[in-house]
């Protein structure tokens, strides 16, 4: 099982990478929104606060929705690879996490940044680490240590867990984005 003790060292990692190398932030948090000063996006965001709000939060559920669902089911997907992508996606989601949360904090923006991701990241995040366990499980039917069942009927063992694993990420993702 995958889980916050898991994502806490990586984000931790991906937080240290910016606070000794800020130029690695364009590497890092590959979002545009997240480019510049978190102060200066704050300011922009509260002169912008009222103006066409409602058109702006259903463009913006839309973007999280379809961005985290990708990710999540890329991430499940890649066990494909007997499990090394769907690692190398969770580890980059955990970097640019730890990213994000100290550039916010260093810039004196905590109260933003709590307000931005804890909403939605509480319940998104999740999702997506149901997405890595997911793929997990499929990359441990595809390699089959310590079973003498055919990959085929490894495969169609674990179907019912991965559709429930992915239908509860799904859930999860449409609820983050209506939030």
């Amino acid at each position: 099982w995958i889980g916050w003790g898991h994502l806490v060292p990586i984000a931790l990692f991906g937080g240290l990478a910016v606070k000794v190398d800020p130029e690695a932030k364009s590497v890092l948090m590959p979002f545009s929104h997240l480019q510049g000063r978190p102060s200066d996006r704050v300011r922009e965001e509260n002169e912008n606060l009222g103006k066409n709000l409602e058109n702006r939060k259903a463009q913006f559920s839309g973007q999280l929705m379809t961005h985290n669902t990708q990710v999540t089911i890329t991430t499940m997907a890649l066990g494909m690879t007997y499990g090394l992508g769907t690692i190398v996606v969770l580890f980059y989601n955990g970097v640019i996490l730890g990213s994000v949360i100290v550039d916010y904090v260093a810039d004196g923006q905590s109260i933003f940044l709590m307000g931005w991701l804890l909403p939605h990241g509480s319940v998104e995040i999740p999702a997506i680490l149901l997405g890595g366990q997911a793929g997990f499980v499929l990359a441990y039917a595809l390699i089959g240590w310590g079973s003498r069942l055919t990959r085929r009927e490894r495969l169609r063992q674990v179907l019912p867990d991965l559709v429930t694993i992915i239908g509860a990420a799904a859930v999860l993702l449409i609820w983050a984005g209506i939030i």
